[in-house]
């Protein structure tokens, strides 16, 4: 490449961009199909339409987090059906991979809207495309019929499109600024909070910023590329396993991971490869065995094991175990588990969070381990076989209580993060918590902000339970039924804190996989493009 145009591109281009046109010069990565934008005012960009200011659209923060190009089709105040007609008639546009965002504009008429947009994915004979669901105004707050329309739309858009539907709007509640009282004020009456808005509606840059990171995210799974490649084309895989310690000074060295005889041997990653985990938990990583059992102490080197099952696979489910131990000790032998649920074609993670130096500290920065376990898997998604879309985490007693730490306190990650691993998004598809235990006990559940858009979670806790008073999950179950949001409550009799254990095989708990299984396919049906290899 001649020097002087690289000078010119360095200026132009943003590194992501850069990087992506050189891999393309060099031939290592294929040439990349646009992307075609189509939508009204919120594809447009009202609010955010001045680029001199530094103002920046959804498909400009989508350029600049992939270096593709996006062809904007957004117009003011069209409705569904006004859009449709435009993108019928550029038919030498529909080969291209396709983000529809229509709708907004045509309230009160869902049903029109739905068959727009059916109309117009036809059109397009192929499955590279996203639909986007609509946003409510401040006019439109909860517990209002047009809230209300509006959610029962992107639902019947959800149920059609399944992991081609990106459901921004809960995205944008919860990205709320807890220090801004109007922000605050916002997100209890369920609309995007005004350090996202331009206006009533429209978002301003950081808004947009929200809204392409998840069409990016979903991009990542579906858009063309060779199975294991990430979103640049080129294959993102897990840096070289370093060792970690166990037995340090007087500790009784822990044991190792697993083996699984349906999955390749375990391999263990450092969340911080090169240390620097918050709250600087290393230098007080002893690696104690506690048990013969799997149990584990004084961890301070944050880490996560990955059972990559024998056979390759696409488009696989995936989820990380969060093991109990009361923020003391790591419960690490879920191997019987691990074994039912690699058997079933899911990659099975287990994230073994710090321990030290106390419960309380632990609590807090073991919530920050949780969310770099998700961060790893779905960087290295496409390595593992695993669609981004359908990643859970699953835990019991102090593992269910980070389990529901994670899913009450979703982020989408900062693309432009040097650190990789902090890119992505921290959501999960899907959630179980088994004996969930409150931490510290006096705490209520209204401590952790259950809505409606909250994962699907299956909760499992035993009548008799003292460790984990049942009255707890009950709260937890209570909640998710007040604010509509999906979940299984399973309520045993016998079996108290252990109930749920591979220990106790007569039990009536032991059977909770099972159980948890036929849940899971009624509210995240198996990928129809799944497969194991």
């Amino acid at each position: 490449m001649d020097i002087s145009l690289f000078r010119t591109l360095r200026k132009n281009l943003s590194i992501t961009s850069l990087v992506a046109l050189l891999l393309f010069a060099c031939g290592i990565l294929p040439c990349r199909a646009d992307v075609v934008a189509w939508g009204d005012s919120m594809t447009y960009g009202t609010g955010a339409d001045h680029p001199d200011k530094g103002e920046k659209t959804w498909p400009r923060w989508f350029t600049e987090f992939s270096g593709i190009k996006v062809i904007k089709k957004g117009v003011g105040g069209q409705s569904s059906g006004q859009i449709k007609d435009r993108m019928l008639a550029e038919p030498a546009l529909h080969k291209e991979f396709t983000v529809i965002w229509a709708g907004r504009n045509d309230y009160p008429g869902p049903k029109y809207v739905k068959k727009h947009i059916a109309d117009m994915v036809a059109a397009l004979n192929h499955d590279n495309y996203l639909v986007v669901g609509i946003t409510n105004s401040t006019r439109e707050p909860k517990g209002g019929d047009k809230l209300k329309i509006i959610d029962t739309l992107n639902a019947d858009l959800k149920a059609a499109y399944g992991s081609r539907f990106v459901d921004v709007r809960p995205l944008l509640v919860a990205a709320y600024d807890k220090t801004l009282p109007q922000d605050v004020a916002d997100h209890e009456n369920d609309v995007v909070p005004a350090s996202l808005r331009s206006d009533i509606l429209h978002l301003n840059t950081a808004g947009y910023k929200v809204v392409a990171q998840a069409i990016y995210d979903a991009y990542r799974g579906l858009a063309p590329k060779p199975q294991g490649a990430s979103s640049s084309g080129v294959v993102l895989a897990p840096p070289d396993s370093k060792p970690i310690p166990v037995g340090v000074g007087k500790w009784t060295p822990a044991a190792p991971p697993y083996p699984s005889k349906f999955a390749k041997p375990p391999v263990e990653f450092r969340l911080w490869e090169n240390g620097g985990a918050p709250g600087d938990p290393e230098p007080l990583h002893g690696g104690q065995k506690t048990t013969d059992n799997g149990g584990i102490a004084q961890w301070g080197i944050p880490s996560i094991v990955v059972w990559e099952p024998l056979v390759a696979g696409t488009n696989r489910r995936a989820f990380m175990i969060c093991p109990g131990g009361a923020y003391q000790n790591l419960e690490t032998n879920w191997s019987l588990r691990t074994d039912q649920f690699l058997q079933k074609g899911f990659v099975v993670f287990m994230l073994k969070y710090r321990t030290v130096p106390n419960w309380k500290e632990c609590e807090k920065y073991s919530f920050l381990d949780a969310k770099r376990g998700i961060r790893f898997i779905r960087t290295y998604a496409a390595h593992y076989g695993i669609d981004p879309n359908l990643i859970g985490a699953v835990g019991g007693s102090a593992g269910a209580n980070l389990v529901l730490n994670l899913i009450t306190h979703p982020d989408v990650g900062n693309p432009k993060d040097e650190d990789i691993l902090e890119r992505p998004g921290c959501q999960v598809a899907f959630a179980a918590m088994l004996c969930p235990w409150p931490t510290p006990a006096n705490r209520p559940v209204s401590y952790y902000p259950i809505s409606k858009d909250i994962p699907p979670a299956f909760i499992a806790s035993a009548k008799d339970d003292r460790g984990a008073p049942t009255s707890w999950a009950v709260a937890i179950a209570d909640t998710y039924s007040k604010v509509g949001a999906p979940y299984f409550f399973w309520h045993i009799e016998k079996g108290g804190h252990a109930a749920f254990s591979a220990k106790t095989p007569d039990a009536e708990g032991y059977q909770w996989p099972e159980k948890f299984l036929d849940w899971l396919g009624t509210v995240l049906p198996d990928n129809p493009k799944s497969s194991q290899q």
